[in-house]
């Protein structure tokens, strides 16, 4: 009798303080999905094992399923830690960049692109801003002021990605020896020459998506900023 009557005072108990669903640890969940891709992209780049790629592409499939779970929890929940805005927007901001690493190795593969140093450099950028992020999500539930660093941690790392990006933009597009051989006439001038310019399209397009990654990532940034403005 007392256990029914535990159970219908638990029914009513709960119509009055519905149950929060833990939504800082659903973030959590997703921004340790991107720090795993992130991981994988910066060991690709660096080493180029085949197997990064596979365990990217394993990443992004397995994250697609978490953000439909744990949006269809915010869908149904009646009540939230934080604006619903805001943890919808989390939650998308921050599955962002793990289709946005997998696009980065794909177009690698297929347009032959080999890893060169601006693209390490941007990518340890990258790691570092995703690491960041995540960093600060830990600390939502317990030390929401602090997190406030990690999102300016995310910021400075995505205007070094973003400054190395324009840089080997611009370095990519230096033609001096191309164009004096063929002034000069000089054999296979103008087969280099052509060679040059597919190239430099080549990698200006994983440049382009390296460079918006980091402006992906400035966007956590600033949802991550957000919520530290609002719960700390």
């Amino acid at each position: 009798m007392a256990g029914a009557t535990n159970t219908i005072f638990a029914k009513m108990t709960s119509r009055v303080y519905p149950r929060v669903p833990d939504f800082y640890s659903m973030i959590m969940k997703q921004s340790q999905l991107a720090v795993a891709t992130a991981t994988n992209l910066d060991e690709f780049i660096k080493n180029g094992t085949k197997s990064r790629v596979s365990k990217i592409r394993e990443i992004h499939q397995e994250s697609e399923a978490l953000l439909d779970v744990h949006l269809t929890a915010l869908k149904n929940s009646v009540a939230t830690p934080i604006d619903r805005e805001d943890i919808f927007r989390a939650f998308v901001s921050v599955d962002n960049i793990i289709p946005a690493a997998e696009h980065i190795v794909n177009d690698m593969g297929d347009l032959g692109v080999q890893p060169n140093e601006a693209i390490q450099q941007m990518v340890t950028h990258l790691r570092a801003a995703v690491e960041a992020l995540n960093s600060g999500y830990s600390k939502l539930a317990t030390s929401p002021a602090a997190a406030d660093q990690d999102a300016e941690a995310v910021f400075a790392a995505c205007a070094s990605l973003q400054r190395v990006a324009r840089d080997a933009t611009a370095n990519l597009l230096k033609c001096d020896a191309e164009i004096k051989a063929l002034k000069e006439n000089q054999p296979d001038a103008k087969v280099n020459a052509v060679n040059q310019i597919l190239n430099i399209f080549k990698q200006r397009e994983i440049y382009r998506q390296l460079h918006d990654a980091g402006l992906t990532m400035n966007d956590c940034g600033k949802v991550l900023h957000d919520i530290v403005v609002q719960v700390a």
